[in-house]
């Protein structure tokens, strides 16, 4: 099914950021590898990410942002492509909230999942420029989702 280290990755990073992982039961972790795995290869593809660099992320805070931009613009694919950004490169809450709903396995779940989306949205008020926009909202996202996960003593890697 791919890289260990990147379903670790999608699995704690990605949409585990906006509920616990500790709390999914496995055919929920499973669906959320199932659907996330070919985006994440897709998206690590397009920007030439390989396992080695993912691993760098391992508790990582913030992104690393290099020239390129790599990782923010991969994040940028990934959560576009999961339907947590637009085309714009704007975060969506709402669609974020209504998408990760079908992973959670309670109502508290679901709660902390909309606190944390709604904490990020003002990422969408930060001003970016340049020709990698979108690569500067989603670490911007990042940054925000990470942070919230701590607030909430989720744990973004197992």
């Amino acid at each position: 099914m791919g890289s260990p280290v990147l379903v670790v990755f999608l699995t704690g990073t990605v949409l585990a950021i906006l509920h616990s992982t500790n709390a999914l039961s496995d055919d929920n972790k499973e669906k959320i590898k199932q659907d996330m795995v070919p985006i994440v290869m897709e998206c690590a593809k397009e920007q030439e990410i390989n396992p080695e660099d993912l691993k760098e992320l391992k508790g990582a805070k913030t992104l690393p942002e290099d020239k390129d931009m790599m990782m923010p613009c991969f994040f940028a694919c990934t959560f576009q492509k999961n339907g947590m950004m637009d085309d714009n490169g704007m975060f969506l809450p709402e669609a974020t909230i209504k998408n990760g709903k079908k992973y959670a396995e309670n109502e508290e779940e679901e709660k902390k999942m909309e606190e944390i989306a709604k904490a990020c949205a003002p990422v969408n008020d930060e001003s970016v420029s340049g020709d990698k926009q979108k690569c500067q909202r989603a670490s911007l996202l990042y940054a925000c989702l990470a942070e919230q996960a701590e607030k909430h003593n989720i744990k973004m890697h197992e």
